[in-house]
């Protein structure tokens, strides 16, 4: 007889009741990861089969409990199963990542050393299964393998399980107000499914023709479109109660009326309205240019005919109030009393009162998708913007700018907004981020609550989650996410005890041992670092300040020359170059900020570490000397706006109709590049070439057209000419940080063991043999560790 595999297994101890066997299948990390590597569907489809969609699923009250005092259940079942989605496609690529995936994310789930980071006890849940053990010992065991390596964090993550959540293929397309069915469309082989949400069974309709329907307002039916026909279905007994047609042509949606009486019929220019129980009675109205848009609300049936909306009775088939004229409808909401309608077109965005239809405010468009909070006195868009409906002001703002799906919850504590590939859970009243998932990476997602704001349905064209807000973590408050971190200036102090962040309003810096903030300094803005790394400079008001990289010690204070000003850079050893708001170059000390030149009437244009390069108002260009600032070369009106010196101080590259290339050596015009658009220029290393990268805005929804030509600067030809059609430019060469490791895009070669990196990061090699990696990710910060490997 064939051994059972590890599938079969599972199932089989959870069919015998097994619940030890069934938890210990999903304890030893080196067999799930064997397993990710065969099929990490399968995995998937097992954990779903355990926790719901077995007929007698995992017990809230099994637990495993390893040697090490790891208590494995269902939650920690469930969390397991969500990052091994969210985090689908690396792990499907590279298995071996499953080890350093979880620890990063389940370590910290209930580690003792969370509590450096938070104002409050962790969650009560999480605590109780001793996660971080269980992880503790799978990295032992990883770790001991010859060789074996990986970036270990350093900090709290934020927690991707902290919305429990499973995927689903398929496009939501309704749920059912207690939050137990979905109409779920499939599209290979295409067919409508009735979901149960809490189990995942599926209940399939064969006709490719049924690809959308409505539940009713208290969930015992719903309907669906087949072809010219609609369909009225019982929920709990899955029979076909009414059938509503043929019509003369095909039904395009179905929807019904706020108070269930109705069944409204869409075939593209004529509207039906069916009396529930009675087929017979109908009520037409034809609308010559089509109905963009249809919404039940408490007041009648709104309807858009492509010049405005109407609010139109469904039982006469008449209109009841005045048309508000609006042409084009991209996005709109109603409140859930009825009395506001919004919609967003045209450039702007538009309030109306009904049932009167008087239009309360228009602006300019806030952002794209809508949504009415509950009480009907705010509304959301998914740019952030939180607005007044009665005046259009905004009241506040969220960072969730791009949001391509939003939506309130009916109790009014949750808003959801979706952007690409993650979905996120915001504390409406507090703004605070509670939780967020990745879901997909497509575009036009689709938002649905349940009635009692319990079961959160977000779906994109091809997956659909999920989640039970019954089981959601609490909402932790982050001490160090105080402030969001911008991540423009970034460094490691040289011996990697801290790591140095540039947070909002505020330079923060951060102890890599413990990953938390150990120090803050205000600011109004970071300037340029100095002595390898040992100082950063800050601006605070009209002071320029000083302070060491390894603690935040304040080393010198000195009034800034001149406030506001442009630019300030580094340049000789020992020096700085400021752009002062009068028009002068003023070169400061570095050791005590004290002035040691000024150049009047100077625009500080290139620099490089021992030179730098000036313009006048007669646009006379000077190459001059850091320490002095006496010009070594004078080239006299020079056109062109963008200039760039070549490493060896010889060449001066200058942007202007063309690109022109001038020997600072014999102070001559030594070559002139024909360019359509404004490039960027960049020398060689060696300063024998010159790249210049152009690239063009996209036409007609292409891709950008970028253009790399390289120059050689001996002879003006250009030895090398590279097109591409892409959104971005090309990527950095990797850079050699060390013998033997090699920081590539988004990667990181560690003698010879490559390992994903954040894109960008910042990675340094401290004195002890870890290598340090830092990143900004949605505004925190992300700190890891790669500690020497182990002996072979």
């Amino acid at each position: 007889m064939a051994a059972l595999t590890p599938s079969q297994q599972v199932r089989a101890a959870l069919a015998a009741g097994d619940h030890q066997a069934v938890l210990a299948a999903f304890a030893d990390v080196a067999a799930l990861e064997a397993r990710v590597a065969a099929s990490l569907d399968e995995l998937l489809a097992d954990l779903h089969h355990v926790l719901r969609a077995g007929p007698t699923p995992l017990p809230a009250e099994a637990s495993l409990v390893a040697p090490s005092g790891a208590r494995l259940d269902r939650g920690a079942l469930a969390l397991l199963e969500t990052l091994l989605d969210v985090r689908r496609d690396d792990l499907t690529r590279t298995p071996a990542l499953l080890l350093p995936t979880l620890h990063n994310e389940l370590f910290w789930h209930d580690a003792p050393a969370r509590a450096d980071h938070h104002d409050g006890p962790p969650p009560a849940a999480p605590t109780t299964r001793v996660l971080w053990r269980w992880m503790e010992d799978a990295r032992a065991a990883f770790e001991a393998r010859p060789g074996a390596r990986w970036l270990r964090a350093l900090r709290p993550s934020r927690p991707v399980a902290a919305l429990p959540a499973w995927r689903t293929w398929g496009q939501a397309r309704a749920l059912s107000p207690d939050g137990d069915h979905l109409l779920l469309r499939q599209h290979e082989p295409p067919a409508l499914h009735l979901l149960h949400t809490r189990n995942g069974r599926r209940v399939g309709f064969p006709d490719p023709q049924s690809l959308a329907g409505d539940f009713a307002p208290d969930g015992a039916c719903f309907a669906i479109r087949v072809g010219a026909c609609a369909e009225l279905w019982s929920t709990t007994t899955l029979t076909r109660q009414a059938r509503f047609g043929p019509f003369e042509r095909v039904v395009e949606r179905v929807l019904f009326s706020h108070d269930g009486g109705h069944l409204l019929i869409d075939t593209g220019s004529t509207l039906r309205s069916c009396r529930i129980g009675d087929p017979s009675a109908l009520a037409t109205r034809s609308f010559g240019g089509g109905i963009p848009g249809l919404l039940a609300s408490p007041l009648g049936v709104l309807v858009h005919d492509g010049t405005g909306w109407q609010l139109w009775d469904p039982d006469l088939a008449q209109q009841t109030g005045a048309t508000m004229r609006c042409d084009y409808i991209e996005w709109s909401a109603l409140s859930p009393r009825g009395d506001r309608l919004l919609g967003c077109g045209d450039g702007q965005v538009r309030c109306w009162a009904l049932p009167a239809g008087e239009l309360v405010f228009e602006r300019k468009r806030p952002g794209s998708a809508l949504c009415v909070h509950p009480d009907g006195s705010r509304f959301a868009d998914g740019n952030g913007g939180v607005y007044d409906t009665s005046t259009g002001a905004e009241l506040r703002r969220l960072p969730t700018s791009g949001s391509d799906g939003v939506g309130f919850s009916p109790d009014g504590r949750w808003l959801v907004s979706a952007r690409g590939g993650v979905v996120s859970l915001w504390d409406h009243a507090r703004g605070t981020l509670a939780a967020r998932v990745p879901s997909g990476r497509l575009l036009g997602h689709r938002v649905y609550w349940d009635a009692h704001s319990r079961v959160l349905v977000v779906g994109d064209k091809f997956h659909t989650r999920i989640a039970d807000l019954d089981a959601l973590v609490p909402p932790v408050e982050w001490r160090d996410d105080a402030r969001a971190a911008a991540g423009n200036h970034m460094l490691f102090s040289p011996s990697g005890a801290t790591l140095v962040v540039d947070h909002q309003g505020a330079i923060c810096f951060w102890d890599t041992a413990r990953g938390h903030i150990r120090h803050s300094v205000a600011m109004d803005r970071v300037l340029t670092t100095f002595a390898e790394g040992a100082r950063v400079l800050i601006r605070q008001g009209d002071d320029l300040c000083a302070l060491a990289t390894e603690d935040g010690a304040e080393l010198w204070r000195t009034r800034l020359p001149g406030s506001p000003y442009a630019d300030l850079r580094p340049c000789h050893p020992h020096g700085a170059l400021l752009q002062s708001s009068d028009g002068a170059v003023v070169a400061l000390a570095m050791a005590d900020g004290r002035e040691l030149y000024r150049l009047p009437d100077a625009l500080l244009v290139a620099h490089a570490p021992d030179a730098f390069v000036t313009r006048n108002a007669a646009r006379d260009v000077s190459l001059r000397a850091a320490a002095t600032g006496v010009a070594l070369v004078t080239l006299p009106a020079v056109p062109g706006d963008g200039f760039t010196l070549s490493p060896d101080q010889r060449w001066l590259a200058v942007r202007g109709s063309d690109v022109t290339v001038w020997d600072l050596t014999t102070s001559t015009l030594r070559h002139t590049f024909t360019s359509d658009h404004l490039p960027s220029l960049r020398f060689s290393a060696d300063s024998a070439t010159l790249i210049v990268f152009t690239w063009q805005s996209p036409q007609s929804g292409n891709s950008d057209w970028n253009n790399e030509d390289v120059y050689d600067l001996a002879t003006g030809k250009c030895i090398s000419s590279h097109d591409w059609y892409d959104s971005g430019s090309p990527p950095a060469p990797p850079r050699t940080l060390a013998p033997g490791v090699i920081l590539g895009d988004g990667s990181l070669e560690v003698h010879g063991t490559t390992l994903p990196v954040p894109d960008p990061c910042v990675v340094h090699l401290a004195p002890s043999g870890n290598i340090l990696v830092a990143a900004v990710q949605d505004g925190r910060v992300a700190l890891y560790v790669l500690e020497p490997a182990s002996p072979a």
